[in-house]
């Protein structure tokens, strides 16, 4: 099972993966955490919380001396806050900030001693949260001396023998480490871990509670109203140029613990889709999500998504306050990555793939406005866009919504135009816009606002941040 490994991944004392709680018993009556420090920062603040928010323990401005902090006079720790502030200098001063380590939900009883990864998000920079974790490097025993890249001789010992250097003693280290050659090696390291082939690590894909306890993508995400973020939906599996829709579950991200929680809804099986439309909306003074179609595969076919399957005309609502999930089903026809904008308690679902003329499904100028009726929806189909248009990107002209600038997700036509539902709901006024400086076709459009911050052009080129203005009644975007 011995293949040469990277001492990299092995560096300095932090050895337990950033999933797993590393767990050792101290006859103490106090307890222990080992926390790792950033290293690209010399100095450094640490707090704890409680979960009543008063301090715990503070260092004030420190010296970073080592890859990791050891804080061994607490007592019974329960649901506690970890907070770093990293520094360039000595002055800690706000201006010499460059980062920030958060973490919750951090227990630990008297006598014990445990290990919390702690994510660190740099100043100005966009941090990726923790991905293929070394579950290991968790396990690894301390030795006195081993033969490096070779298996361990010692009684009861198992693993590959590395040696590291310990920044705090200033020293090299000898390690065993746990290997492994297939997935059922790593079992007992963690029920997730999956031997990494290549390196013969056992490693976590996604270290869930730090990242998403599944991977997913073209699923939808919705903000709540305590500002916390609920992943929905998208595809989990793909194979082969075939992505599925593989269970990945209703989540949450914790904006105060930093930390993943899978949630456990009633009926949230219906939310199994991906590229969904998806709005925000308003009804009766509650704030809910809507998704609208979707579907459960999908192939990669000359560079976009093609041969769709369970493709979905459902409507499906999230009561963010309430934690329900309410199944329209079949509330229009089958439709695979639509926009959604609300207009009132209404949706308006515009293009998508639909089924065209001959039942086949391609890119469709179609809008459909869903009213509710009672406790459903009743949709209907209002008029076609100037040319079809697959999830381009939708912003509110006016606080009711009854103007409705839609832009880019098109091959061909005008990159913009406007839904006025001003003199009708029924029968909308469409207005196609001039629009310098625009790419004259835009795939995967994003707004932000009034701003243009995402999209490529028919050359792959990325879209440059632009802010926006329309003005229909002139038929121009600035």
């Amino acid at each position: 099972m011995r293949q040469a490994f990277s001492n990299n991944a092995i560096v300095g004392a932090a050895f337990i993966v950033s999933a797993v709680t590393g767990l050792a018993c101290a006859d103490s009556d106090y307890s222990t955490l080992e926390l790792p420090l950033y290293t690209e920062a010399d100095y450094f603040t640490l707090d704890i919380y409680d979960k009543k928010g008063e301090s715990l323990y503070a260092t004030g401005c420190l010296l970073r001396q080592a890859r990791t902090f050891r804080v061994s006079n607490l007592e019974t720790v329960e649901n506690a806050s970890i907070i770093f502030h990293y520094y360039s200098d000595v002055s800690c001063e706000p201006a010499a900030h460059v980062g920030v380590g958060v973490r919750g939900d951090v227990s630990v009883v008297k006598g014990e001693e445990r290990y919390y990864h702690i994510p660190v998000l740099a100043d100005g920079e966009v941090t990726a949260l923790p991905v293929d974790q070394n579950v290991s490097a968790g396990f690894a025993n301390e030795v006195t001396y081993c033969e490096p890249d070779l298996p361990c001789t010692e009684p009861e010992v198992e693993g590959v023998c590395k040696k590291a250097f310990d920044d705090g003693t200033q020293k090299f280290k000898y390690w065993c480490v746990p290997s492994c050659s297939v997935d059922a090696d790593c079992a007992e390291l963690h029920p997730a871990a999956r031997c990494d082939a290549e390196s013969q690590w056992c490693v976590l894909p996604s270290p869930y509670p730090l990242n998403m306890s599944a991977p997913r993508a073209f699923g939808q995400a919705a903000t709540t109203p305590s500002g916390h973020v609920v992943l929905i939906g998208g595809f989990s599996e793909s194979d082969d140029g075939l992505f599925r829709v593989a269970g990945a579950p209703l989540e949450q991200y914790d904006g105060d613990t930093g930390l993943f929680e899978i949630l456990d809804w009633e009926g949230d099986d219906a939310l199994a889709v991906a590229l969904a439309g998806k709005v925000e909306l308003t009804r009766g003074g509650v704030v809910q999500v809507a998704l609208v179609g979707g579907a459960t595969d999908a192939r990669v076919v000359g560079g976009t998504f093609g041969d769709f399957g369970g493709v979905s005309g459902n409507v499906v609502v999230l009561d963010l306050e309430d934690e329900s999930v309410t199944l329209h089903e079949d509330a229009l026809e089958p439709l695979v990555a639509p926009s959604v904008a609300a207009s009132g308690a209404a949706l308006v679902v515009v293009g998508g793939v639909r089924a065209d003329a001959d039942g086949a499904l391609s890119p469709s100028t179609v809008v459909t406005r869903c009213d509710a009726d009672g406790a459903s929806f009743s949709c209907v189909q209002v008029g076609d866009l100037a040319t079809a248009r697959v999830a381009p990107a939708l912003h509110c002209l006016d606080e009711g919504c009854t103007e409705i600038l839609v832009v880019g997700g098109n091959s061909d036509g005008p990159v913009s135009e406007v839904i006025d539902f001003t003199s009708s709901t029924t029968s909308p006024a469409f207005v196609t816009m001039a629009s310098p400086g625009l790419a004259g076709a835009i795939t995967g459009p994003l707004l932000c606002g009034d701003k243009l911050v995402g999209g490529v052009d028919a050359d792959g080129v990325g879209a440059p941040p632009v802010q926006i203005s329309a003005d229909a009644t002139v038929g121009v975007l600035t």
